[in-house]
C-alpha cells in the first residue's frame, strides 16, 4: 500500500492564504470539546471538516491523559483533524522548585501574580533559557509520539503563553495597583546580552544611547517602575532620553517574538514541515492601548518578526470584547488583518461569541438576552470572518440548542460555498498603524486608546465600504496593494527612510491622505515639527498644555463636511464617550476623558480651515490640495464615521451603504448588521446576481443596486455572482 503524505500546510488559493489538509483547501473552521452537550450529535455534524482542537495543558511529557482525550474525541468522530493547543507556561511544582531564579520577579520581589482572576501563578520568565529549552524538548516529544501514532489525525500546535495563553506579558492589570515585572535574574542576564548585541559590544555606543557615562553592560538593569512611567513631553518621551526604556521595551517584544518563532520552529522542523504552528500572538489594536498596560507590547513590539518568519502559520485572536452587543457592537478584531494576510498567514479566530445560553455575567461581553438574536449575533460574527477570509475556534457549549445548531450549519455551508470564489479583499481604505511609535509613549494613555481602540469600534465598521488595518512597514511591500485613502493612526515615531517611504508609496496618484495627531513627531534625533511638515505637507504646532482634543466644524460648505448638521453628534471630533451607542461599560482602568498633552494645531495658510479646536481656538481639521495628492490634518485622536464616509466619496472610493449600519465586504459578498430597522440601500461597484445567502433567496439578477427592509439588530449575509 502507497505511504500517504499527510501534510497540512497554509497557501494561497483563490486570492488569500488558505488551510491545506492534504493539498485540499479548506474553510478551516475547528470546534472545541462538545462533552455534556445535549445535541453533541447534531453540533459535529455541523462541521464538513471534522477539525478539532484539544489542549496540551502543561509542557511536562504525559502521553497517559493525551491519549484518553484523542480516543475519547475519535469515539465521537472517527474523521477527526486535531489542532493541540499546547499550552507552554503551566510549568509542573518540581520545576517552580527546582528553578526558582528562572520565575518572574516583581518590583516588590513577590513572584505571584493574579492574571485575570483569583489565582495566584507563579511563571517562567519569557527570558529564561532553562524553560525555553525545556518546552523545546516537549514539543520534540509530542511531535514524535503524535506524527508515529495520529499522522492522518494530527494537523499541528496552537502555542499559548501569558494571560489568556495570547503571548501577552504577565503583570498586574490594574493601574493603581501596578506591581512591574521582571526583574528575575534570568531577565536580567538576557537584556544585558541583548544590550551587547544591539550596541556591537561597544560600551561607548550604549554610553551615548544611554546618556549615561558611567553604564556597561555587566551593570545595565531593568528600568524601574517610575522610569516606565514617565513621559517629558505629555503623552511622549524624548527619543534622546530614557533609552533604558525604549530598549527594554523593545528587548522584551523581540525575545517574545523569537520565543514563540523557535517553538514553530521546532515543531515544524521535527515534523518534517507537515504541520501547521501558530498562537494567539498579535493582539496590538485591543491590549497593549487599553487597561492591560505594558505587557500587552509583548504581543505586538516584534509583530515584525513574526510577519516575516516562516515558522508561523496562522496567528488567532478574539474580537474586542467591548464591541459584541447586538445591533452596535462591531466585533472587530484585534490584529492587524491585512498585514497577516499581506505576509500569507491565516486568521484563525477564537470566536468566543456569547449566545443567550451563556451565564447571565457574561452581558458585559455581549450575550444576547434571545435565541433570535443570539442567531443575529452568529451571524454578523461569521459575516466578519467570512470577509475577513478567517477560519476559526467555536464555544460549543453556548450553541446547545437546535436553532442555534440549525444557523451554525448553515453559516459553515457559506463558508465552504465561498471557498470556490475569489476571496480578495474589495476595494476600500487603508488603516496604517506603527508599533515602534508605541515604545516612545506613556503607557495606556487615552491618545492611544482612542486612535486604536475606540474609534476603531465605535466608527470604522459604519463607514459604508471596507477598511483594512497594515503595519506602515507593509508600505515597502511590492505587494501592498494601492488605495486611494490612507489614514495614519499612529505613526508618530518614524525614521528618515520610513517618513520617504510612505512618501514615495501613497503622496501621489491623487490619494487623500488623513495624518492625525502628530504624524513623524518623534525621531532619531528627538522631536521635530519641520519632520511633521515634510511628511504631511502641512505646517503644525503645539501647544504646551493639557486640554481637551474636541474639534468643533465651522465651515459646512465643503465636501468633506457634506451633510453635517451643525452642533451634531457629528460636527465635533476628538470626544465620544465610549461606546455610548450600546451603553456597554468600557474598561475601567483608562481614562476616558478628551485630554491630550500637548496640543497639536494646524497654522497654514495655505490649508482650508474646516474645524477649529475648542479649547484653544486653534485650527484642527485642515484640508490642503498639495498638487498629485490631497492632504488632511485632524489633532483629535477621534474620527466618526460620517466624516471617514465623506473622505472617501471626495476621493472617488466607492460606498456600498450610506448609512450607520455595520457593513462588511469581499469580492463576493456582502454583510450588512443593522442599528435600526429602515430601508437600506447597497450600492454595488459591479452589476452581480444577489442573493440572500442564508436565507437562500433572490434578491435581483444583473444588478448594480438594491434596497431592502432590514429589521433592527439583524444580519444579512449577500453573495454576489458576476
Amino acid at each position: 500500500m502507497e505511504k500517504i503524505d499527510y501534510r497540512f500546510e497554509v497557501k494561497r488559493y483563490n486570492g488569500v492564504p488558505t488551510l491545506f489538509i492534504c493539498d485540499k483547501p479548506v474553510h478551516g473552521w475547528f470546534t472545541g470539546d462538545t462533552s455534556g452537550m445535549k445535541f453533541e450529535k447534531e453540533l459535529i455534524k455541523c462541521f464538513p471538516d471534522h477539525l478539532y482542537s484539544l489542549r496540551i495543558p502543561s509542557p511536562e511529557f504525559n502521553t497517559l491523559s493525551l491519549e484518553k482525550d484523542i480516543k475519547k474525541l475519535l469515539q465521537k468522530d472517527k474523521d477527526a483533524i486535531i489542532l493541540f493547543h499546547f499550552r507552554t507556561d503551566r510549568m509542573p511544582q518540581w520545576w517552580i522548585e527546582k528553578y526558582g531564579d528562572e520565575l518572574i520577579v516583581y518590583d516588590d520581589g513577590g513572584k505571584k501574580a493574579s492574571q485575570c482572576g483569583p489565582e495566584k501563578m507563579e511563571n517562567p520568565s519569557i527570558s529564561s533559557e532553562i524553560w525555553k529549552q525545556y518546552v523545546c524538548d516537549s514539543i520534540r516529544k509530542y511531535t514524535r509520539y503524535l506524527k508515529e501514532n495520529y499522522p492522518e489525525r494530527f494537523s499541528g500546535y496552537y502555542f499559548a503563553w501569558g494571560i489568556c495563553g495570547e503571548w501577552n506579558y504577565y503583570g498586574e492589570t490594574d493601574m493603581n495597583d501596578w506591581r512591574c515585572p521582571d526583574f528575575s535574574s534570568a531577565m536580567i542576564k538576557k537584556f544585558r546580552s541583548w544590550l551587547r548585541e544591539r550596541y556591537e559590544n561597544n560600551v561607548e555606543l550604549l554610553r551615548k544611547s544611554w546618556n549615561d557615562s558611567t553604564i556597561d553592560f555587566e551593570g545595565a538593569k531593568i528600568p524601574q517602575r517610575i522610569k516606565r512611567l514617565s513621559s517629558e513631553l505629555g503623552f511622549f518621551r524624548d527619543p534622546l532620553k530614557n533609552r533604558d526604556v525604549t530598549d527594554y521595551y523593545q528587548f522584551v517584544s523581540d525575545i517574545t517574538a523569537d520565543t514563540f518563532i523557535d517553538f514553530c520552529k521546532t515543531a515544524k522542523e521535527q515534523s518534517n514541515n507537515t504541520i501547521i504552528c501558530g498562537g494567539g500572538y498579535g493582539g496590538l489594536m485591543d491590549i497593549n492601548v487599553c487597561s492591560y498596560l505594558y505587557f500587552g507590547l509583548t504581543t505586538s513590539g516584534g509583530i515584525k518578526k513574526v510577519l516575516d518568519s516562516p515558522y508561523v502559520d496562522f496567528y488567532s485572536t478574539p474580537y474586542s470584547y467591548y464591541s459584541r452587543e447586538i445591533g452596535v457592537g462591531d466585533c472587530s478584531y484585534m490584529c492587524i488583518t491585512e498585514s497577516w494576510k499581506l505576509h500569507n498567514k491565516i486568521r484563525l479566530g477564537d470566536n468566543d461569541t456569547r449566545t443567550s445560553l451563556a451565564e447571565p455575567f457574561h452581558k458585559p461581553f455581549g450575550r444576547p438576552d434571545t435565541i433570535r438574536d443570539s442567531i443575529e449575533i452568529l451571524k454578523r460574527d461569521f459575516g466578519q470572518h467570512l470577509i475577513r477570509t478567517s477560519g476559526g475556534f467555536g464555544v460549543t457549549k453556548w450553541l446547545d440548542h437546535p436553532q442555534l445548531i440549525k444557523t451554525v450549519s448553515k453559516l459553515n455551508r457559506i463558508g465552504q460555498l465561498s471557498m470556490k470564489y475569489d476571496r480578495s479583499s474589495a476595494d476600500g481604505i487603508a488603516m496604517i498603524v506603527d508599533v515602534d511609535s508605541l515604545f516612545y509613549q506613556k503607557m495606556a494613555n487615552i491618545l492611544m486608546y482612542k486612535l486604536l481602540y475606540e474609534q476603531r469600534m465605535n466608527e470604522f465598521g459604519r463607514i459604508g465600504t471596507p477598511w483594512h488595518l497594515y503595519l506602515h512597514d507593509d508600505l515597502a511591500i511590492s505587494d501592498m496593494p494601492d488605495y486611494r485613502v490612507y489614514v495614519f493612526l499612529n505613526t508618530f515615531y518614524l525614521t528618515d527612510s520610513e517618513r520617504k517611504t510612505i512618501k514615495e508609496k501613497v503622496c501621489r496618484n491623487n490619494n487623500t491622505v488623513v495624518w492625525i495627531y502628530a504624524p513623524g513627531f518623534q525621531n532619531e534625533k528627538g522631536f521635530s515639527m519641520d519632520a511633521i511638515e515634510d511628511l504631511a505637507g502641512i505646517r503644525v504646532k503645539y501647544e504646551n498644555v493639557s486640554a481637551n482634543s474636541e474639534i468643533k466644524i465651522i465651515n459646512f460648505s465643503h465636501p468633506l463636511t457634506d451633510n453635517i448638521i451643525p452642533d451634531s453628534r457629528d460636527s465635533f471630533l476628538g470626544v465620544r464617550k465610549m461606546f455610548e451607542w450600546s451603553g456597554t461599560p468600557s474598561h475601567g482602568h483608562m481614562d476616558h476623558t478628551g485630554i491630550v498633552e500637548p496640543v497639536f494645531y494646524a497654522d497654514d495658510p495655505g490649508a482650508v480651515v474646516l474645524g477649529k479646536i475648542i479649547s484653544i481656538n486653534k485650527p484642527g481639521f485642515v484640508m490642503k490640495d498639495m498638487g498629485e495628492w490631497k492632504s488632511i490634518y485632524i489633532s483629535a485622536p477621534m474620527l466618526t464615521a460620517k466624516i471617514l464616509r465623506n473622505i472617501c466619496k471626495f476621493s472617488g472610493v466607492h460606498i456600498y451603504l450610506d448609512t450607520d449600519d455595520l457593513l462588511y465586504a469581499n469580492r463576493h459578498f456582502v454583510v450588512v448588521h443593522t442599528k435600526t430597522k429602515g430601508e437600506k440601500t447597497i450600492n454595488l461597484p459591479v452589476e452581480a446576481n444577489v442573493y440572500e445567502a442564508f436565507e437562500n433567496r433572490c434578491i435581483g439578477k444583473s444588478i448594480k443596486r438594491f434596497t431592502e427592509f432590514i429589521p433592527a439588530r439583524c444580519t444579512r449575509i449577500y453573495f454576489l455572482e458576476y
